[in-house]
């Protein structure tokens, strides 16, 4: 029921979050902001997560998950609320920036997750909060553009009334387990979380840029805030099926195979974004969302397979993450006015493409191969022949 109720709270929260994505052009140009305004809110929202994710983390080792969850639900509905009535760029950043310090406590979540999952189940369970996701961003878009068409700031209250639900939901449902499962303690390990963090990096500026200008993009080739909506729902779902995919893969036992489909469906997908046209927008955001899911799932896969101190290598991919993701969305907003909208996708397929030579770089060059062992024979195997 714990475990229930968290991936509850994650479904709420996340359907608030996607409800505001539609509507972000709209606040930005009425409050005479453009699409480097647009990157750098969305960069804001990340510094925030960043800035506090270590933070929350360590409060919630002293006074309980519980608590924390709840209090960064609460910031969030906060922060979205400050959106929904701001009237200038300022109140605006400062907005975003609340929320992003309400969205630094996930971590906290995926750690109480874990906390409840048996070692045998946990990859399950990660599948699983990525599901919970996947739902917020099926519904969330749907919802937020729905909403717009009766008020264009509609998304952003309703995100708040979300967010506040989950916070209310998590202190009234959650209880952490009265012994929570220690992580094997172990020495080394540090190349694989080396090679990990600097994938993840590369991985999340890629999508941070594709995904903080997207709707901005769609907004320019003639789509309304429903549509726009319409898209990123398509994008949602693309993500729940990159669920099958993944088990599919699995069971095929390799993690370098899974590694490789997702970073080369990502950038087929980044590729096709670039193309300024509606059909192929539609497509190539399904396909890179449904690519990210992959490869996310499998470099986490090698991480808790290879590294020997799993808890530090998950939080130094969340730290390399949120970096990704701050310096992500403000290059693509600037690439996007001082080249082309074609600009920020095509450099974001060619970062997808680098991280992949990062992992196979790294998997044939350095003790990373031994350490991840078996894992990513697919790369050793091209490498030999």
């Amino acid at each position: 029921m714990a475990k229930l109720a968290l991936f509850v709270a994650v479904a709420l929260h996340m359907v608030g979050f996607g409800a505001v994505i539609p509507v972000m052009p709209t606040l930005v140009k009425s409050l005479g902001g453009d699409a480097v305004v647009q990157g750098l809110l969305t960069s804001v929202f990340t510094l925030a997560q960043l800035a506090s994710a270590p933070l929350w983390g360590w409060v919630s080792d002293r006074v309980g998950r519980r608590v924390i969850i709840a209090a960064g639900l609460g910031l969030a509905a906060l922060g979205h609320a400050g959106l929904y009535l701001a009237r200038d760029l300022p109140t605006a950043f400062v907005a975003r920036a609340i929320a992003g310090l309400g969205g630094g406590t996930l971590p906290a979540i995926q750690a109480a997750v874990l906390e409840l999952s048996r070692p045998e189940e946990r990859a399950a369970s990660m599948a699983l909060f990525g599901m919970a996701f996947g739902v917020g961003f099926v519904l969330g878009p749907l919802i937020g553009g729905v909403v717009a068409v009766l008020s264009p700031r509609g998304p952003f209250l309703t995100a708040a009334l979300l967010s506040a639900t989950a916070a209310l939901w998590t202190a009234a449902v959650y209880r952490s387990p009265a012994s929570p499962p220690v992580p094997k303690a172990g020495g080394g390990g540090g190349e694989v979380v080396v090679l990990v963090a600097a994938a993840f990096f590369l991985m999340n500026m890629s999508f941070s840029q594709f995904e903080s200008i997207v709707s901005y993009y769609g907004s320019d080739l003639g789509l309304t805030p429903a549509y726009i909506g319409l898209m990123m729902a398509f994008a949602g779902v693309a993500a729940g099926g990159a669920q099958w995919a993944v088990r599919r893969l699995e069971r095929g036992g390799s993690v370098g195979r899974g590694i490789s489909v997702g970073l080369a469906a990502m950038a087929s997908g980044l590729l096709a974004v670039a193309v300024p046209a509606v059909p192929a927008l539609f497509v190539g955001v399904a396909v890179a969302s449904a690519g990210q899911i992959i490869a996310s799932a499998f470099i986490s896969k090698a991480v808790a397979e290879g590294a020997e101190k799993v808890g530090l290598a998950f939080g130094v991919m969340q730290t390399a993450g949120s970096l990704g993701r701050l310096v992500g969305p403000a290059a693509g907003g600037y690439l996007y006015k001082a080249l082309s909208p074609s600009a920020p996708f095509l450099a974001a397929a060619a970062l997808a493409v680098l991280t992949l030579a990062l992992f196979a770089y790294g998997v044939r060059n350095s003790p990373v191969g031994t350490r991840l062992g078996g894992s990513l024979h697919v790369f050793q195997e091209a490498h030999r022949h």
